[in-house]
């Protein structure tokens, strides 16, 4: 299974939307995946994300600027 995050940067690091709803924060990209990964199990106990793979796309001023997926 894969999900897909939009990062959006503010003053503080990094807002993490899951389709187009607000899910968590960061203060760094190189552990949204993670951050990603630890929300969902917080908002679904029942199902291991451990193994998604999950694709950050860094929006900034408006832009999305490509993706990376952590599997």
């Amino acid at each position: 299974m894969t999900v897909t995050a939009t990062a959006h940067r503010w003053d503080h690091g990094w807002e993490l939307r899951i389709d187009g709803e607000t899910a968590t924060q960061v203060d760094s990209l190189d552990r949204a995946a993670r951050q990603v990964r630890d929300y969902l199990d917080t908002v679904e106990p029942g199902t291991d994300h451990s193994r998604w793979e999950v694709e950050i796309v860094p929006e900034i001023g408006g832009i999305e600027i490509g993706g990376s997926v952590d599997g």
